[in-house]
């Protein structure tokens, strides 16, 4: 299934880091101020994370659930 709007990894990368460092969860919003861009471009990131298995949606928050995630900090 194509995403609703294009993606980069530099922006996928960016939204996994702004979960992680969120806490438990975070919604495309917060990580639309985080990313300074849109929240459709922020949506589209996240998206991809979960698609990448990085992230998990639950309604509307994504969570990271990946170990890999933790070295987005780093």
């Amino acid at each position: 299934m194509p995403l609703a709007s294009p993606t980069t990894a530099e922006q996928v990368m960016a939204a996994i880091e702004a979960v992680v460092a969120n806490g438990a969860s975070a919604e495309p919003a917060m990580v639309a101020a985080f990313l300074d861009t849109t929240p459709v471009r922020a949506t589209a990131a996240l998206d991809m994370a979960v698609e990448l298995g990085l992230l998990t949606k639950h309604g509307n928050a994504y969570k990271a659930t990946s170990p890999l995630c933790r070295y987005t900090l780093n």
